[in-house]
């Protein structure tokens, strides 16, 4: 586990689509035209750019590329 970075930002976002994923069964919050979850981009990317009061992590496995 580390704190995340910038170079992790789509990563980043895409973790936090699959958690709204997860939140909208008590939420009951729908995707958008583009099929996605209306997060708040820009206040993530301020999360890993430090310009905010609290940190974004990631936890990391085993790095691997897996070719099908």
């Amino acid at each position: 586990m580390r704190k995340a970075i910038r170079g992790d930002a789509d990563a980043f976002f895409m973790l936090w689509q699959f958690y709204q994923y997860y939140q909208r069964s008590f939420n009951l919050e729908v995707v958008d035209s583009r099929g996605r979850y209306n997060i708040d981009e820009e206040h993530l990317s301020d999360v890993i750019s430090g310009n905010e009061e609290c940190d974004g992590y990631i936890i990391l496995v085993k790095i691997r590329l897996l070719v099908l």
